[in-house]
């Protein structure tokens, strides 16, 4: 799951400073008081930092980790901005050719910046995570899968209320994540299972019956057969014998 990416895509983060505002003819006594300091993380961010319960101390160094994040990301697309171009031009040409050779070949021609890109993710996704307590990182990580549903979510009008409740569903599916033990294919599927249950849990308790109609209907599935009310000819000679008969000979 990507759990913090979303970041380095925030708006940048302003720092302001408190400063007095002094009346121009007034008596000391009558100084206006200073001027309310304004939050150091706005937007995610600070609703991150509700979320996680962070201190002043560390809202402050979130806040210089994801400028730098941010910088960096900004530099890197400038750097790349030519390559990136004409990757976006041979992927488009490749589909519109239905050239799979040409595809391959844009893709691995960007696998550096790629890389580079997601070399960076990580080290800044790795410079906020130590900020954290264990517990601060639970909470953070249930906010990224709310973040994650209700961006998905977002042509539904979410209320206010069913935001909140989506957050608290997100937060009890991450608690249960955390618990799965071991990795591999096993910790796989129960992570699959959670996240399968999170998804129903969502349609069930947060959607509208109109919001319901916007989701993809489901896939068909074939009905469980119960062996012991299946009748066949077979299974029944009697019956089968009477269905054969003509109807007059039935009366």
């Amino acid at each position: 799951m990507k759990w913090c990416t979303w970041l380095f895509s925030a708006a940048a983060v302003l720092m302001f400073t408190a400063t007095v505002a002094l009346a121009a003819d007034a008596p000391p006594e009558t100084k206006k008081p200073a001027e309310a300091k304004k939050p150091v993380l706005e937007g995610d961010l600070a609703l991150m930092a509700k979320e996680c319960k962070l201190s002043e101390e560390q809202q402050t160094k979130l806040a210089t980790v994801a400028a730098e994040g941010k910088a960096a990301m900004e530099a890197w697309e400038k750097k790349n901005a030519d390559k990136i171009e004409a990757f976006k031009k041979a992927r488009a040409a490749a589909i519109e050719a239905k050239d799979e050779a040409a595809f391959r070949k844009a893709m691995e021609d960007v696998r550096p910046q790629i890389e580079e890109n997601r070399a960076l993710q990580v080290k800044y996704q790795h410079a906020i995570m130590t900020l954290l307590t264990p517990e601060q990182k639970l909470a953070l990580q249930g906010f990224a899968l709310s973040m994650e549903m209700i961006a998905r979510l977002k042509g539904f009008n979410l209320t206010e209320a069913q935001s909140a409740t989506v957050r608290t569903l997100c937060s009890q599916a991450a608690k249960e994540i955390a618990d799965i033990k071991g990795d591999g294919e096993e910790a796989s599927t129960a992570q699959r299972t959670i996240l399968g249950k999170l998804e129903l849990g969502i349609r069930d308790n947060v959607l509208t019956a109109e919001q319901k109609k916007l989701l993809a209907p489901p896939p068909e599935e074939t009905p469980a057969v119960d062996p012991k009310k299946t009748e066949t000819p077979a299974a029944d000679p009697k019956k089968a014998e009477a269905e054969k008969k003509p109807a007059a000979e039935k009366k």
